[in-house]
């Protein structure tokens, strides 16, 4: 997901949230002068209702006037929707809404009289204020993602040329933003750029890729001369012909086809295992489900038993683990975190194998440990 995906996710979770919020406060406001002007509604209502029953035409107008109500008439009340209604004897008191607006109606036999409070006027002007100022909020919020759109614009324009040279190989310099901050990543993109270049010129090093390959089958070769055991010495033999086969064709590999077959996961590790010179066996711990992926068995064998025997190489405590399910394998050992410089010869031959299988290889250091992810 691509930082603009990111920001716009989250003005749009701002924007729902500010407008909830906006409309919960519009809810509580607007239920709370309610409440206020029903209860002064029922209250004039006491006052008023004896003068309005006896006639008292000067009483109840001065009455009215003191309460701060204004006399209307009835009549335009007629479609009014009644919010509440007390029966009294002989007649009644009801506060109705029209217009969001709210009256008390008096009715007592065949008379009627209707009084408006104008303190709701004021109650309707705090709502629009209100309302202003969420439509302020909005506006505020929408200005700010605009401009945030625009400050990152030169980190997208960085982010498609890195996409670019991870793709294609295609390296194209930077060029160093106005940003102080884009300045120092146009750069270490830059560096790291040529540094991978170098890399690459690194792994087509033929002998230094022999000899990386053949250390462990020389190591078996040795050990089985002196132990006289023709049959080891003959399996390290063929190995060690096959491995200078293939790493003599490795700098190939971009246009070679891989030998695919089907492998057991298993069988798989057991081979990249044979290949590691493991001293005790209690070293690595193993949780593995059965399933079987299309690999080049060669290739793939030596891409784990180079992740082995980094994981074993940097263990401050042991077992290391080698968990592999249908979707990943993973090799995770305890120890420091490790730095780019420590990723030799063997973890760029692992990268490139990989690489030609369509599989991908990731690292982290989490809790005091290394993981190195291939996802499959």
């Amino acid at each position: 997901m691509s930082i603009k995906t990111k920001i716009t996710y989250l003005f749009i979770v701002s924007l729902l949230i500010m407008m909830a919020l906006g409309l919960w406060s519009m809810k509580s406001a607007h239920e709370k002068n309610e409440q206020i002007l029903l209860a002064g509604y029922k209250s004039a209502a006491k006052e008023l209702f004896a003068p309005f029953m006896e006639s008292n035409i000067k009483l109840f107008e001065k009455r009215a006037k003191k309460r701060g109500l204004r006399i209307v008439d009835p009549a335009l009340l007629n479609d009014a929707q009644t919010i509440y209604r007390q029966k009294l004897l002989f007649g009644s008191l009801e506060i109705v809404q029209k217009d969001h607006k709210y009256y008390l109606l008096l009715q007592f036999m065949n008379k009627r009289a209707a009084l408006y409070d104008p303190l709701q006027e004021a109650f309707i002007q705090e709502r629009w204020t209100l309302v202003i100022f969420i439509l302020l909020d909005i506006a505020l919020l929408l200005l700010i993602y605009l401009f945030t759109l625009k400050l990152i614009a030169p980190i997208q324009e960085v982010a498609k040329k890195m996409e670019r040279f991870a793709k294609e190989g295609a390296f194209e310099p930077i060029k160093a933003p106005k940003e102080r901050e884009l300045q120092s990543m146009a750069q270490s993109f830059n560096e790291m750029a040529i540094t991978i270049k170098e890399q690459i010129a690194q792994r087509e090093n033929l002998l230094k890729f022999i000899g990386h390959e053949l250390k462990t089958p020389l190591a078996k070769a040795k050990f089985a001369l002196e132990k006289g055991d023709s049959a080891t010495l003959g399996e390290a033999l063929s190995q060690i012909e096959r491995l200078t086969k293939r790493t003599l064709e490795l700098h190939l590999i971009d246009t070679q086809s891989l030998k695919r077959e089907p492998l057991d996961i298993e069988t798989l590790l057991v081979e990249a295992l044979q290949r590691c010179a493991i001293e005790d066996e209690r070293a690595i711990e193993i949780d593995t489900s059965r399933f079987e992926i299309e690999a080049d068995k060669e290739l793939l064998a030596i891409a784990l038993k180079n992740l082995i025997e980094n994981a074993l190489k940097y263990a401050t405590a042991y077992p290391i683990r080698i968990v592999a399910k249908p979707n990943f394998i993973q090799i995770i050992n305890y120890g420091e975190p490790l730095v780019t410089k420590s990723f030799g010869l063997g973890l760029t031959l692992t990268h490139t194998i990989l690489q030609k299988h369509g599989y991908t290889l990731q690292y982290e250091h989490k809790e005091g440990k290394n993981n190195f992810t291939i996802s499959l």
